[in-house]
């Protein structure tokens, strides 16, 4: 086989892997167990995707070890702990940058008016 033929049956059993482990997840676990680890409620759409990107790190470390433990239901639960803990994180972060570039803005425009004097002793003008 060529480099190009086994990149697309890769692609091709990736595909299909994803898609599988996507819907035996959805039967396997809920939103409830997620917010009951995290002692908070969350949006299902934070849900989703931290539960696909979870999948996904799933997929991966099973691929690299194929210990039973990995395919167990309350790995991925806390899998998904963790990736709604690290995108919210994110998203506070990425609007604390954007807060921080909005007041620069602000300031960048203040700073290009009229200069004003800062001297105590007014100076004679000739």
């Amino acid at each position: 086989m060529t480099e190009e033929q086994l990149l697309l049956v890769h692609d091709t059993y990736t595909y299909f892997m994803n898609k599988f482990f996507r819907k035996a997840v959805r039967m396997e676990i809920t939103k409830s167990e997620v917010e009951q680890q995290l002692k908070c409620s969350i949006t299902d759409e934070q849900f989703t995707e931290a539960l696909e990107m979870a999948v996904r790190k799933r997929a991966y470390i099973y691929s690299r070890d194929k210990r039973p433990v990995i395919l167990q239901h309350w790995y991925l639960v806390k899998l998904t702990e963790e990736y709604v803990r690290n995108l919210a994180f994110s998203r506070y972060t990425s609007d604390l940058c954007e807060m921080r570039d909005n007041m620069k803005k602000e300031r960048s425009v203040n700073d290009r008016s009229t200069p004003i004097s800062n001297h105590i002793v007014p100076q004679q003008t000739a």
